[in-house]
């Protein structure tokens, strides 16, 4: 950018510090647009700077998201509801931990014991341990058709802590009994209901009421 002065037509370069002339040192009026213009290194450093404060700009932008989004009361109750939500996934799912040897046992022996209860109650109201024919441990759970059944004695049949069946034979003497961690039925580790077990207390026989209005099963499991 170039002015000529107008008294001597001499070529003027900014950047113009003074309104004399530097050729004939007459003092002129310098136009606003050419009084302050930069030199060239001015000119770089001005850009660069431009350059840091608009990339700074775009970062904040990305940063801090549209001010109006964040204000809207139906975009805050959105995120609310929705971390309510995840927070109720977390706390109502359930966590599978696997038991320890030792409470494996002592969970086997307690289902043990509940079952030969319910036999002994079964035989008290029936007048025998229930027979393969009658379903075996699931006459305590489904009504097999017999007379004098007050059941259920259990809510369900289940496996033991290594999920196998228990095994159950009905006998003048009953044998119940878990096979244990290697799963094989006459090995050491099996788990045996006590005879005691079957014998259910006086108070738990005084006490006991049948499921009212339980009708006889179709079909019993086996």
């Amino acid at each position: 950018m170039k002015l000529k002065c107008p008294y001597c037509s001499a070529t003027l370069s900014p950047p113009l510090e003074s309104a004399a002339c530097l050729a004939c040192g007459k003092v002129m009026a310098i136009p606003a647009t050419y009084r302050n213009v930069a030199s060239g290194k001015d000119k770089e450093r001005a850009l660069s700077g431009i350059a840091r404060d608009a990339q700074r700009q775009r970062k904040a932008f990305l940063f801090q998201g549209s001010p109006r989004l964040g204000r809207q009361p139906a975009f805050i109750v959105f995120v609310l509801f929705g971390l309510l939500a995840l927070g109720a996934l977390v706390v109502s799912r359930p966590v599978a931990t696997p038991l320890p040897p030792q409470e494996k046992g002592e969970v086997t022996r307690q289902e043990l014991r509940v079952l030969a209860t319910a036999l002994g109650l079964y035989r008290h109201h029936v007048g025998h341990y229930p027979t393969p024919d009658e379903g075996g441990l699931w006459a305590l759970v489904l009504h097999p058709g017999v007379d004098g059944w007050q059941g259920r004695y259990v809510n369900d049949i289940f496996n033991d802590a290594w999920n196998s069946p228990y095994r159950y034979s009905p006998e003048s003497d009953p044998m119940l009994f878990s096979c244990g961690p290697d799963k094989v039925p006459g090995t050491e580790d099996d788990l045996q209901a006590a005879p005691e077990d079957f014998i259910p207390a006086p108070d738990l026989l005084a006490r006991w009421k049948a499921t009212p209005n339980l009708p006889p099963a179709v079909q019993l499991l086996k």
